[in-house]
């Protein structure tokens, strides 16, 4: 189909591939996600809604970067003038700050047993 990175209104969204599609492919089918440049309002919601459920999975942090950044890149005019995603785009806005929050912890844990486990074998 089309739009090859959402899944079906119906089914839901799905958890990222690890990998991410060719670059040029990926912005194609971001690019083309608002209704003026071909997609549709429900395909915008959509996708703000898989970029959710794959942050609150806490998996593939880099892969939703990588999606989040090009989908705010050419869709940011549509997302800043149609009001009733604001809200939606609100909640996005907090899971990715908790995600955020809880992968520095993570990182910081690692640091620290790292240096624990250098400090131990002197």
């Amino acid at each position: 189909g089309r739009s090859t990175l959402i899944v079906s209104a119906e089914r839901g969204p799905s958890p990222p591939s690890p990998t991410l599609p060719h670059t040029s492919t990926l912005d194609i089918e971001l690019q083309s996600l608002a209704p003026d440049d071909g997609g549709t309002h429900e395909l915008v919601e959509c996708f703000i809604s898989f970029l959710l459920s794959a942050l609150q999975l806490k998996s593939y942090y880099d892969v939703v970067q990588a999606y989040l950044g090009v989908f705010l890149k050419y869709n940011r005019q549509y997302l800043i003038e149609t009001t009733s995603l604001h809200d939606q785009l609100q909640q996005l806005k907090s899971v990715h700050s908790e995600s955020w929050l809880d992968l520095q912890h993570k990182i910081q844990e690692c640091v620290c047993v790292t240096n624990f486990l250098k400090n131990a074998t002197l």
